[in-house]
């Protein structure tokens, strides 16, 4: 009887926890956070990523004048020396940005362009009919902002002239009223002839030369050629016209019913020399 008793006191005591402690499954479990991890002495913390730098559009690429506009610029002639071209702005007109070799511009009907340079910066260029400049190596764009039509003659250099005058008198000596400068420098000398119905022009001594006709008509040219040989040949001119000539010692004559009219583009051989003075004559001796 004991025992049995003994028992189930002790059934009684395991069945109710025994004196342990009962965990109630509703209550929540707190956790503690992770331990920041130390920072050396020294360290610099870690900035930001800055944005990448955003690289400028590249300028735009300056292209050939002929291209570019083509309704504006028309190839009157080219070699290896010059390439020349007639170029008429009417009102409004413009072209977009082109570029040139050092460049001889003049005035057939003149007027006042704007010119923008490649870095954006615009300037007023004003040439009167039958002016002429020398403009070096650019590139720009250009518009006619007046209500005038403006033509040019612009010849680009390509080098020096290949073959210097040859002996003889200077054009403007030689010619006298028929020949007039309008533009000179260490690379070029322009000049405008004009032979009057009739008139004529003795022996004169030429450089590499371009030649655009302004007015037409028909000139006798007559050539120095070998060993003192002369030899004539008649040419038809027309407005627009360009002709390219070499060096040469020529007269010339207009033998037709109109007077013609010429601008010449003299190339000076590298160094900028003039065309030569033809040496003056000994003296006769006294007999």
């Amino acid at each position: 009887m004991r025992s049995t008793s003994y028992v189930l006191t002790l059934a009684l005591l395991f069945g109710c926890g025994g004196g342990g402690q009962s965990t109630d499954s509703t209550t929540p479990v707190m956790t503690e956070p992770p331990p920041e991890e130390p920072v050396s002495e020294g360290e610099t913390p870690t900035e930001p990523e800055k944005p990448a730098e955003v690289t400028p559009p590249a300028p735009p690429t300056p292209g050939d004048p002929a291209e570019v506009g083509p309704d504006i610029y028309k190839l009157v002639t080219e070699n290896d020396q010059v390439r020349a071209f007639e170029v008429t702005f009417a009102p409004g007109a413009k072209i977009g940005l082109h570029k040139h070799p050092d460049h001889v511009v003049y005035a057939i009907a003149g007027g006042k362009l704007t010119i923008t340079g490649q870095d954006g910066t615009p300037k007023e260029i004003e040439a009167k009919t039958g002016d002429a400049m020398f403009l070096q190596a650019e590139a720009h764009s250009a518009e006619n902002k007046t209500d005038k039509e403006i033509k040019m003659l612009v010849v680009e250099l390509r080098g020096p002239s290949k073959s210097p005058a040859p002996k003889g008198k200077d054009p403007l000596k030689a010619g006298g009223k028929a020949y007039r400068k309008v533009f000179e420098n260490d690379k070029v000398r322009v000049m405008e002839v004009t032979f009057k119905k009739g008139g004529k022009i003795p022996d004169h001594a030429h450089p590499d030369n371009f030649n655009y006709v302004l007015e037409g008509g028909q000139l006798e040219v007559t050539e120095q050629g070998a060993e003192g040989a002369k030899e004539k040949k008649k040419m038809d001119l027309a407005p627009g016209m360009g002709v390219f000539l070499p060096a040469t010692v020529h007269a010339g004559k207009n033998v037709g019913k109109t007077q013609v009219k010429i601008v010449v583009v003299e190339l000076k051989p590298a160094g900028g020399a003039a065309a030569p003075e033809p040496a003056k004559p000994e003296p006769k001796p006294i007999k």
